[in-house]
C-alpha cells in the first residue's frame, strides 16, 4: 500500500533556515519563504512560484503536472493570470492570449505583459492584441 507523505517544515528547512528566511506555512504541504531577495512558495520540495524583485513571477511544477500543483499555482501566483490544463497539457491563460506552460518560465502582472506586448516583446500576434485590444484578435 502506497502512503501519502505529508511535507513539514522540518523536512525542508532547519531551524536555522526557518529563522533566517521567515519560513510560514500558508497551506497543506505549502510555505513560504524569502531568500536572497526572492519570494518563494514552495510545494513539497518545489518552488512553484518565484516572485523576482523586477516584478516578474517564475512559475515551476517541478515536473508535478498534477491537479493540486495546479491549484496551488493559481492560488498563490496573484494577477498574472492563471494556469488551466486541457487535454493532458497545461496552458497559461493571460490578458493577450494562451501560451502553452513551462516549467521555468517567467512572466508578469498583466498591465507588465500589456506595455512588454506593444514594445513587440512576444511575437506579432500577442503585439497586434495588446495594441488594438485582447478581444479584436
Amino acid at each position: 500500500m502506497i502512503t501519502a507523505h505529508r511535507t513539514n517544515m522540518r523536512d525542508l528547512f532547519t531551524y536555522i533556515e526557518r529563522k533566517q528566511y521567515g519560513v510560514k506555512k500558508v497551506g497543506y504541504s505549502t510555505f513560504e519563504y524569502t531568500k536572497e531577495g526572492v519570494r518563494r512558495i514552495i510545494f513539497h520540495k518545489t518552488d512553484i512560484i518565484k516572485f523576482n524583485p523586477d516584478g516578474s513571477v517564475t512559475l515551476n511544477s517541478g515536473g508535478w503536472q498534477t491537479p493540486t500543483t495546479l491549484k496551488k499555482i493559481n492560488q498563490f501566483s496573484g494577477n498574472i493570470g492563471y494556469v488551466r490544463q486541457r487535454k493532458y497539457y497545461w496552458y497559461y491563460y493571460f490578458c493577450l492570449g494562451v501560451i502553452p506552460f513551462e516549467d521555468g518560465m517567467t512572466v508578469w502582472p498583466e498591465p507588465i505583459m500589456l506595455e512588454k506586448a506593444k514594445k513587440g516583446e512576444f511575437g506579432p500576434e500577442i503585439q497586434l492584441k495588446a495594441m488594438y485590444g485582447a478581444n479584436n484578435g
